[in-house]
């Protein structure tokens, strides 16, 4: 499989993660209050420090049948057909085996992190990105890359990498409420029928129009949010809906946080699937432990024993790549970074999207090449 490219100081000083965002115990006079607080805490970036965050990803898109009996016909009595592996893995579909991705994120303290994420189908495809103020580093099974810490280079810029994934994770946390206020949705007005609510939000640049279900608790005082409908730009099959829920109270996050959330395109029954993992506390010893650059003669405290043959030094001292073979090893210079103002970084919405893992892309690529293919047919 190819390659992707998208807190606490433990037992003596506790800073809360969801501190000056959310208190987990607070009681609000009124649904609208309570709406206020969230779309406001939505806004703002979480500033998790000494835990541990973990969630799987998985991709629950079903193919049509009538693509599958398409293949199956293009393919017969063609051993070598390219679309042969294709089949295998939809038909896994049908019968409800879909590809998930394992992601982790280790904080340690002002933005100091390991980011790891891998298949479960096959775990021992992975890729981890720490950064620390003192190195930032890239691994994987084939390879390893050492960055400077304010490095930007395309395709390495895992600053970028990891606030996508915090972002793909912040909705346990928010709901989805921080895709609207990224998206520059305006709040909208809070209309309640008993326990349920609703809030219209219209107009924004780039999402035209968005509907919040929420679910007012009575016993907590406080709301839930359940659903909410996104409408891409002004037509009506471009948009989808963002189901959240299980609830619960973390206490290490020190706030409420969902336990899934499922994101369905318009027209389908599924789409991408997030499910929470645990949280725990991360102590400094740790932390050092899990940013130690790996060498290629030492192990790694979550992967093992090192197995990459290539070291890639992207540092502006050194620029050089390095293959470990058999033979010793052969250092060859890399050319320089290039110093053009005007060139456009990976934005951090790209970064989102390749935080997914490659078989997750691949399907995506696949689906559109399906559904462009029904639509001509």
């Amino acid at each position: 499989m190819q390659r992707v490219i998208l807190t606490i100081l433990v037992m003596l000083i506790t800073v809360p993660p969801c501190a000056g965002q959310a208190d987990a115990d607070r009681r609000y006079e009124s649904p609208q209050q309570w709406f206020d607080a969230e779309w406001e805490r939505a806004g703002r970036k979480p500033e998790w420090e000494w835990i541990s965050i973990k969630w799987t990803q998985e991709d629950r898109w079903v193919p049509p049948q009538a693509e599958i009996n398409r293949i199956r016909r293009d393919i017969a009595g063609k051993p070598d057909h390219p679309e042969r592996l294709v089949l295998a893995d939809l038909e896994k579909r049908l019968m409800g085996e879909f590809q998930v991705g394992e992601f982790a994120i280790w904080f340690g303290e002002r933005g100091s992190l390991r980011f790891n994420h891998h298949s479960r189908t096959e775990p021992g495809d992975y890729f981890d990105r720490t950064i620390t103020p003192q190195s930032v580093w890239g691994l994987t099974p084939r390879g390893l890359a050492l960055l400077d810490p304010d490095s930007s280079e395309p395709g390495y810029n895992f600053v970028a990498a990891a606030v996508g994934a915090e972002f793909i994770y912040s909705q346990f946390v928010d709901g989805g409420l921080g895709a609207l206020r990224r998206a520059e949705v305006p709040k909208g007005s809070l209309k309640q029928s008993g326990d349920s609510l609703v809030i219209d939000c219209r107009g924004g640049p780039r999402i035209a129009d968005a509907r919040v279900f929420a679910r007012w608790d009575t016993a907590l005082a406080r709301g839930f949010i359940e659903r909410i409908d996104i409408r891409w730009g002004s037509e009506k099959s471009a948009g989808g809906t963002l189901h959240v829920s299980g609830w619960t109270l973390d206490s290490v996050l020190n706030c409420w946080a969902a336990s899934e959330v499922h994101s369905v395109p318009m027209g389908q029954a599924a789409g991408l699937l997030w499910k929470r993992g645990v949280t725990e506390l991360v102590t400094r010893d740790r932390f050092a432990d899990l940013c130690r650059v790996p060498s290629a003669d030492g192990a790694d405290v979550i992967r093992g024993p090192a197995t990459f043959m290539v070291i890639e030094d992207r540092r502006s001292a050194h620029r050089q790549l390095t293959t470990i073979g058999d033979g010793g090893t052969l250092a060859e210079p890399l050319p320089p970074l290039p110093h053009d103002s005007n060139r456009k970084w990976i934005t951090i919405t790209g970064w989102i999207v390749a935080a997914s893992l490659a078989a997750t892309l691949f399907f995506l690529r696949l689906r559109q090449g399906l559904l462009r293919r029904s639509a001509s047919q």
